[in-house]
């Protein structure tokens, strides 16, 4: 049961890394301003031997904020708000996973 709980956890991880990605191209393709509201995010953006965008812990708490917060709720865009809503379930996903494989608790 627990090596199927990290194996979904897995998996509903990388789906999020997905969802997280299509989510900050839709906001920097269609919504400028609200993509440089949390910093200009890139996921795993190097530049020279410096890690930069969403690497940084500020970067990533804002937009871990503006995903639970749902504030992309206030575009009108429709994909920017369906990249947001399965950025939100899908990072809820995880969580609750990581929750029931701590209450098995096989550490």
């Amino acid at each position: 049961m627990y090596y199927k709980l990290f194996a979904l956890l897995l998996l509903v991880a990388a789906l999020h890394f997905v969802a997280q990605r299509s989510l900050l191209d839709a906001l920097k393709r269609f919504d400028r301003p609200q993509w440089e509201a949390p910093g200009c995010p890139e996921l795993f953006k190097i530049s020279g031997r410096q890690f930069v965008g969403a690497n940084g812990i500020q970067d990533e708490l804002r937009m871990i904020w503006y995903v639970l917060s749902m504030q992309y709720r206030h575009n009108d865009n429709q994909g920017i708000k369906n990249a947001g809503n399965f950025a939100f379930a899908s990072q809820l996903g995880a969580w609750f996973i990581a929750i029931c494989m701590l209450a098995i608790g096989k550490w």
